[in-house]
Order: structure tokens, then sequence, then C-alpha cells
């Protein structure tokens, strides 16, 4: 990925404002640091898990530090942490950095390279003598000797600017054949199946993983999933419909994009919820067995996925400066050999990439977006598209494919300034494209909302889907409403009847409790919310009488999560909902039920 920015400059500034705040006394330097890299064993056998530690000799002053390294990709597979997928589980020495009183970002990685950051915090002196810096799993995947190579290592001290060693130093793993009791497939990125990076050495039949080694044509690192191999993915769940299938294509230097070649036979089968996880450098695709029809596959052999970065050279200077430096990628299908303009509304795919946020954009995460970029350079944004920090990644769902950039973007209005408790809230939602304002400048934030808008951002925010008929909506509501679509969603789906089953009255405004009903009913029928039956809690509410019977169990639900509070004494069931108010529960909604 283009975009790779350091965290240095942010974490040594901590460091460097933490540390006027400590103890005058010096930790001169005695002699100048060096640092290297093993491994706990010289050799290994395939399959087996071996673990790698960087160690510094006669460091000082060390309270921050970033490292860099590389590893051979096609030999070794890092272990992943628990519950992330492509992000190393790199563990620092704890009596360095004690858990609790440090800063570490989920580590950076670009192909075979690997940047690791981490700071203390609070009054913990620095650290000095020789000591273990980290150390880091790997998985033995083929044949041969692997290196690690440490880069560089970048230390804050005290009263200075940080130190930086570049020497480099690097390390030789000896791997050894070992039978795996069958051959792999034949043609391009040919792989077997290996047991996940767990170290254990047994088969989890829902985390086995296949590798492949791609080649390399006109920048595209391409790779085969035979029939064979793919047979021997689908036989390791069993019974377990559910489970996810992961392929890791490997980098290839000089690769700008990467492509994965799949029989066709696994989306014409789609029965069951099996997905499969294309993990590439440049980010990891989660693909639904059922995101193609049978009229899109028609008698073709096999389906290519790819990701790559785009080409933003057809950009106007407006949009490109609206993006930056942020990376930009570019998903496409193609079916025996033919591109296919893709669209499934019933079956997204889920996208994921290793990003690495500036030094504002760590004070505002929220706020670290996706855009989707059509042929003609117009912009939607995709409210799905997140930050998650501790897996390092920016996720987002889409139901086609094209142009995708990260973005960092803080949209606000001119009247929300002054209303602390929502106005995070209607920024997040407005930067992530569920919320507008009522003029690109302004928000409406004490306007009351009316049902259909509160439909809209309801089904935005859920990111809820579902057939429906043209027409099958109400008599109130045309197909060319701007909400059509959300109000045509929410009654097939059972969210709504309207108010006799024919009209929905969209433009009335909506009182605040049935606003909650319609909210818990949301929930319970996107299986996000299981009810129990319990109205208690009301009771710290002085109007709580005022709560209709059939609300008070919904109210009591949303009182209970955290979702709603009031104002401190009062829940004003039968006012009508603010813009503001409204947009407070949907912040709590997405962050909530929203991963």
């Amino acid at each position: 990925m283009k975009n790779y920015v350091k965290l240095a400059a942010y974490l040594m500034l901590m460091v460097s404002l933490t540390m006027s705040f400590l103890s005058t006394k010096s930790y001169a330097a005695t002699a100048q640091p060096s640092f290297t890299v093993s491994f706990s064993s010289e050799r290994v056998e395939e399959g087996q898990t071996v673990t790698m530690t960087i160690r510094g000799a006669q460091v000082t002053n060390l309270y921050g530090m970033e490292i860099v390294f590389t590893y051979d990709a096609r030999r070794l597979q890092f272990v992943e942490k628990s519950g992330t997928q492509g992000v190393p589980d790199i563990i620092p020495n704890r009596e360095l950095f004690p858990a609790g009183a440090n800063l570490e970002v989920a580590p950076q990685v670009q192909g075979d390279r690997i940047l690791y950051a981490i700071t203390k915090t609070g009054q913990l002196p620095p650290s000095q003598g020789d000591v273990n810096l980290l150390s880091l799993n790997f998985t033995a995947l083929a044949p041969g000797n692997a290196d690690v190579t440490l880069v560089s290592v970048k230390s804050g001290a005290s009263g200075r600017s940080p130190s930086t060693w570049t020497e480099g130093a690097s390390s030789t793993l000896g791997i050894t054949s070992k039978s795996t009791g069958g051959s792999p497939g034949p043609g391009a990125g040919a792989g077997s199946v290996l047991p996940s990076s767990t170290g254990t050495g047994t088969t989890d039949n829902n985390t086995n993983i296949l590798q492949l080694t791609p080649t390399l044509s006109q920048e595209t690192a391409k790779a085969t999933l035979t029939a064979e191999q793919l047979k021997g993915l689908e036989s390791l769940t069993g019974s377990n419909t559910t489970s996810h299938k992961t392929v890791t294509i490997h980098a290839v230097n000089g690769a700008t994009g990467y492509a994965l070649s799949i029989p066709s036979a696994f989306f014409q089968n789609n029965s069951g919820s099996t997905q499969l996880d294309i993990q590439t450098p440049l980010g990891t695709l989660t693909v639904p067995k059922d995101m193609l029809e049978n009229s899109d596959l028609s008698k073709s052999n096999y389906v290519v996925l790819s990701i790559r970065l785009a080409d933003t050279s057809t950009f106007s200077s407006e949009l490109k400066n609206s993006i930056g430096n942020h990376p930009v990628i570019d998903l496409n299908i193609e079916v025996d050999g033919q591109k296919l303009a893709w669209h499934n509304d019933k079956s997204p795919v889920t996208v994921s990439v290793a990003y690495q946020p500036s030094a504002e954009e760590l004070l505002h995460p929220e706020h670290v977006n996706v855009w989707y970029v059509d042929d003609n350079g117009n912009v939607q944004r995709v409210p799905s598209g997140r930050y998650d920090a501790a897996t390092g990644r920016v996720t987002f769902q889409t139901t086609h494919f094209s142009k995708y950039a990260i973005v960092y973007e803080i949209k606000s209005f001119a009247d929300v300034t002054d209303i602390a408790w929502a106005r995070k809230a209607i920024e997040v939602l407005a930067s992530k494209g569920i919320i507008n304002g009522v003029t690109d400048t302004t928000f409406g934030p004490s306007n009351p909302i009316t049902r259909a808008d509160f439909i809209s951002l309801l089904v935005r925010t859920l990111g809820l889907k579902a057939d429906y008929a043209d027409g099958a909506s109400f008599d109130d509501v045309k197909t060319s409403d701007y909400f059509f679509n959300s109000v045509s969603i929410a009654r097939k789906l059972g969210i709504t009847n309207g108010a006799d089953g024919k009209q929905f009255m969209p433009n009335a405004p909506i009182s605040r409790q049935d606003l909650m009903v319609m909210t818990v009913r949301t929930l319970q029928l996107s299986n996000k919310l299981v009810l129990t039956s319990e109205a208690s809690g009301l009771g710290a509410f002085i109007d709580n009488a005022d709560v209709a019977n059939y609300a008070k169990e919904s109210v009591a639900v949303l009182v209970k999560q955290g979702i709603i509070s009031g104002d401190g004494t009062r829940l004003r069931p039968t006012d009508s909902m603010t813009r503001a108010e409204a947009a407070k529960l949907l912040y709590e909604l997405y962050t909530k039920y929203i991963n």
C-alpha cells in the first residue's frame, strides 16, 4: 500500500511531552546500542511454529520505540492476533511496557514488511541495558532458508530527539520438508492446506488456510484456486456450513494488484453460508457463496476477483485534494475473462484494508471513513466504513465493485457547535453519510424528525436489506420519493405497517416512544437484540406513568442498554423526537450494534 504512514512522530512526541514531566535524573549513554534478531530454533519442519525475538544491547533511554522488519513471506506466515485477520500477534516485553501503561497501535503490514510502534505512558522511567524488545511467532510454510531482517529501530531519548538505528541485522531459519499426505493441485498459485497459525500443529476445521504463491503478470500477482484445492478446503468444515475458508496470496515485489481465480462451482453451489476470505497484501475480501446469480455464471469455469491500487489519474483536482495521500483501491470481478458489473444488495462483500492513521486521525478515529468513487468521479460515503484500532484495519461492506478511497473527514454544521451532548454524534454520522443536514451548512437540530426521515436513517445506520416488489409500499409513498427504498425495506421486514396498513404519513413527526418501539422492533428483526419481557428501570423517571403500555417494554430495553437516558429525570415519551435527539440515538446504535 502506497500510503504507509509511520507512527513514529506521534509516539515520539508523546515521549518528549511525557519525559518533560519526569525527574531530571540523567540517563547518559555509555555506548552505542546494537540490535539483533534470532529464532528459538535454527531448524523446523513445515507446519511447525517458531518464535522470533528482537533484542537490544546496551540500550539507553528507551521510553518509546518504532521497529521495522521484513520476513520471507514465501516460507513464513506470522501468527495472527486472536480474532483478527492479517494482524501479527506481536508481544512486547511487558517488563519494559507494562500492560495498562503503554500506548500500542496495531502493527502495520505492507507485503513482507512489518512496522510496530509502542511507547510507555505515565510516570514510568526509561529502560536501559541488554533487553528483549519483542517477540512474534511464525509458522513454517515451505522448505528452504527463510530470513527475517531487522531494518531499523527508532527509540525515544530523554531531553533530545529520538535516535535511529539503521545498521540492519538478520537471522536465517532452516525449514525442512514434511509429508502432508497429498500433493497440491496443478496450475498457478498451487499450494497446500496448512493448519492455522496458532502453532498447535493440529487441524481446526474453522481456521485452516490455503497458502498460494502467485505469478506476476503486468504488475498483477495472479493465483489460482484449483477445483481440487477448493474441494479440500470445503471438506474441512464437515457439517459446519457457517465457517470461513481462507486463501492467502503471498506478496510479490512489483505487484500493484492481486487476483484470485476461483472455480465457478463455489458460487453455483451457494447453499449454506460458507464464506471465502481472500487475504492479499493490499487487503482482504470476504466473499459469500451467494454473491453471484446463476445468470451471471452461465456455463463459466472460473471467476476472478481482484484488488489493486486504483488509477486516480482521471480524478478531478478537487477530488484528489480531498483524498490526499490516502489509499484508493479498485475492486473488480471477471467471469471467463469478461468484466462483470456485479451488484447484489442481498449479499455484500466485506473489504478489510490495513491502515495506519496519522497522529491527528488517531485523535478522531471515528472520522476515518470510506468513499465510493464512481466512473464519473462522483463520491458517495459508505456508511459501514470504519477504522478499528484493535486490528489496525479499515473495514466496509459493499454490494458493488468499483473504486474505494479511505479518507479522513469531519463534517460539521454551523448550528451544532453549541450542543455538546449531540455534536459528536451528528458529525460522525454525517461524515459516514448516514445523516444529512437540512442544508449544506445547517443541521436543524431542534426540528422534529419526520417518520420518513427516521425510517431512512434507521435503515441506513443498521445496513438493512430486503427484497421488495416495486410499488409494494404505501399509498402515500411514491417511487420517486427519496425515502421510498427505506420505507419499502422497513415494511417488508415488518418494522412498520404504517398508520392503517395503507398510509405511512411520511411527513408527520414521530413521538419519542413510537420511535423507541420502532427501534427495538428493528433490532429484534435484525437479530441484534433479544427482549426479556422486562419493563423495569423506568421508575427513576418522574414521568414514567406517561409511557404508553405498548411502549413500556421497548423504552425499558433502550434505557437498560444505555441508548436512551432522557434528560436525567424525564423521558418525555409523548414529545416529538428532535433531529439532534434522533442522531444521538442512532449514534448509540451504530457504535453498539455495527461491527
